[in-house]
């Protein structure tokens, strides 16, 4: 009897007496590591103490843009000296004109 066991195998680990040896059984896929990823990585974070924590963090956002984006009439005015589109157009087509560029009636 050798000090690996009672096979003499060197890689074969050491047995105890009356003691079974049972195989294991890889069967790798895509499911399984997904399922072990998850084990490892998403589920302890998933608690039910830490579960009113997620919820807050996840409405926070939301809340911020809700509090910091102005509203349709508020940015109304805020912005309203743009001037008229039509004056505007018009100064850039004399602009273009002294400029000997003159706007095509298609333009």
């Amino acid at each position: 009897m050798s000090e690996y066991g009672n096979s003499g195998d060197p890689a074969s680990p050491p047995s105890a007496p009356g003691m079974r040896a049972r195989s294991l059984t890889l069967r790798p896929s895509f499911l399984l590591a997904l399922r072990g990823i998850w084990l490892f990585t998403w589920r302890p974070q998933l608690t039910w103490q830490r579960f009113p924590l997620g919820v807050l963090l996840l409405l926070v956002l939301p809340v911020l843009v809700y509090l910091t984006t102005p509203s349709a009439q508020r940015w109304g005015r805020r912005h309203g000296s743009l001037g008229n589109p039509a004056d505007q157009v018009g100064a850039f087509a004399s602009r273009l004109a002294h400029s000997k560029l003159p706007l095509r009636p298609e333009q």
